[in-house]
């Protein structure tokens, strides 16, 4: 089992284009599978059933895990058996019939108008690097742009025309985000003419 896990693993590096960051959460999850398979008796992929899969599952969700590690580590299963099915080393899905836990319904964290102001007027002080971190406040507010995106940020990323941003997320993944005032945001921080990154410290 550990040989075909290196083998989903460099599939996910090569052809998904998976971050080191994603691929090293899928290398702790099957590697708690692949203990459990040892335990259990091992064999060839082509034995895993829904047996198998139902008594890890179960050992899974009596850990002291929190419900996010326990649904993360079914997700990664259920996409490595995926693979082996494509690959043509086991037949049917043993997740067929199976319920996992939900995931929990959680209401989203924000800050109010007033609070979202004073933490960018709390970035106008006179450090050196105040107007580069109210430009990135700014930009974050504005576009709804998560940090890991923005960090990738380059000047070539942006159409002060238009009011774009191309923004790079998981996976190298693109997105156009509408930007209005960049412009005017990115000379206030002091960052215009800079080739990258735009918000670098």
């Amino acid at each position: 089992m550990k040989l075909r896990i290196q083998r989903f693993l460099t599939h996910l590096r090569g052809r998904r284009n998976f971050s080191e960051n994603t691929l090293r959460a899928y290398r702790a999850d099957l590697g708690g599978f692949e203990s459990f398979w040892a335990k259990s008796g091992g064999g060839e992929p082509s034995t895993l059933s829904r047996h198998k899969v139902r008594g890890y599952l179960a050992a899974v969700q009596s850990s002291s895990l929190k419900r996010a590690s326990v649904l993360r580590k079914i997700a990664s299963l259920r996409s490595f058996i995926r693979f082996l099915r494509e690959e043509g080393e086991l037949r049917g899905d043993p997740f067929l019939g199976l319920r996992g836990p939900k995931r929990e319904a959680r209401l989203p964290r924000f800050l109010t108008e007033k609070e979202a102001d004073d933490l960018i007027e709390g970035g106008a002080s006179g450090a050196p690097l105040a107007s580069r971190d109210r430009a990135i406040l700014e930009l974050l507010y504005s576009t709804g742009a998560r940090r890991s995106e923005l960090s990738r940020l380059n000047i070539a990323d942006v159409d002060f025309l238009g009011g774009i941003l191309r923004l790079f997320g998981k996976g190298s993944r693109e997105r156009l985000v509408p930007g209005k005032l960049l412009g005017q945001i990115l000379q206030d921080g002091g960052v215009l003419g800079q080739h990258h990154p735009v918000v670098g410290a």
